[in-house]
């Protein structure tokens, strides 16, 4: 049957609507007749524009096996100029999801695409039943792209039998947190600030890991200094605030900060110099064998908004971070502690704030290619999902 006409909310009728490529094409991918329309919506994607990107996209399914591509949101709806495109890719096995975000290249339009086995066949009637309410809750209609009729494809009709609000809320939650096809993302901004008495050659392992997510990468490097206490320390502080106060104004990006060591305190000391609100705010902040006091008011930078959230790397058995005690008793530095090996104490949420304790961590080890991968970059690119 043919893709139904468009109800009065400018949405499609309830159900799921099969089609082949080309109706779809036909349907979706062609352009407002009113060309002086498009000239006012600059920025926006233009459909007549989009048949090739949908056309690789259902390449890119086929070649993992997929029978069908099931399409929500705005892109199926009458809106003349769609932000994203919302789709359920259906593959055979695991090994058909890619393991690493791949991209089509899209000017200024967002593909969300959730990667679902067909053995998990509940998952995928809740993804279904997610797509097929709009952000009033209310019913709309579905296409189903056939990409192989070659055998018969799977029925996903009766998607209303296994709706259920409670799990329905919660999938609105967690959408897309796992398979996110980005065509179009706004860079992120990750500064470094590494410890005392190193290079920080560090930054050259994490440098390409950043980049290939579409973060800008901006170390800031004070020098391999070996004792930054009292007037060192403020020269450090000083350049700091400048760096990341440039940073800011050029690239227009709320920073994300990653500190190793003495880098906790330079952040930490930033922060209590404005009374935890500071002129730069920041989103993400990851802690790396921190020396910062377990009583560092993170509860009062958090709600003021200058930090959104806090990640905390914990390093019970770190052979440095116990000397910060002898250190703080010579020059009754407040900031100075052993958060890096006993964590924080607050009361912010575990969504906000989280700690990991891992005993095979040293005050060094966690700076190696497995952890950035594995444990800082999700951690940041969660934010873009949130």
């Amino acid at each position: 049957m043919p893709i139904p006409a468009f109800t009065r909310s400018g949405a499609l009728p309830k159900g799921l609507h099969k089609c082949h490529p080309d109706e779809f094409y036909d349907r979706y991918c062609v352009s407002p007749v009113n060309r002086s329309a498009i000239e006012e919506k600059k920025g926006k994607v233009v459909r007549e524009n989009m048949r090739d990107v949908i056309e690789e996209m259902l390449s890119f399914a086929a070649e993992r096996g997929s029978e069908m591509i099931i399409f929500g949101g705005s892109f199926i709806t009458d809106e003349p100029y769609p932000d994203d495109i919302d789709c359920i890719i259906i593959v055979p096995n695991e090994k058909c999801i890619p393991s690493k975000n791949e991209t089509f290249v899209v000017s200024n339009c967002k593909i969300d695409a959730i990667f679902i086995t067909k053995d998990k066949e509940s998952t995928i009637y809740r993804m279904v039943n997610l797509f097929s309410r709009n952000r009033f809750d209310l019913e709309v209609g579905l296409v189903g792209v056939i990409i192989d009729d070659s055998e018969d494809i799977t029925d996903y009709e009766d998607f209303p039998e296994y709706y259920n609000l409670e799990t329905h809320l919660e999938d609105i939650l967690v959408y897309t947190a796992r398979h996110v096809v980005t065509g179009f993302q706004k860079k992120s901004l990750l500064v470094t600030i590494h410890g005392l008495n190193t290079d920080a050659d560090w930054n050259y392992e994490l440098a390409p890991i950043v980049s290939s997510d579409n973060w800008i990468f901006a170390p800031f490097r004070y020098g391999n200094v070996k004792s930054p206490l009292l007037s060192d320390g403020r020269k450090i502080l000083e350049k700091f605030r400048e760096w990341i106060y440039d940073l800011n104004s050029k690239y227009k990006i709320t920073p994300s900060i990653f500190a190793h060591s003495y880098g906790t305190i330079v952040l930490g000391s930033y922060l209590d110099s404005f009374s935890s609100n500071p002129l730069v705010p920041f989103n993400d902040v990851i802690l790396a064998g921190s020396i910062l006091n377990s009583d560092f008011d993170w509860n009062s930078c958090i709600q003021s908004g200058s930090v959104k959230r806090v990640y905390n790397l914990i390093a019970p058995n770190d052979p440095w971070v116990p000397h910060i005690q002898k250190i703080r008793w010579l020059n009754n530095h407040p900031l100075y502690g052993t958060a890096g090996i006993a964590g924080f104490n607050t009361q912010e949420d575990v969504a906000i704030f989280q700690e990991e304790s891992v005993p095979l961590f040293d005050h060094s080890n966690m700076l190696k290619k497995d952890i950035f991968e594995q444990k800082v970059m999700p951690f940041l690119n969660t934010s873009r999902i949130i």
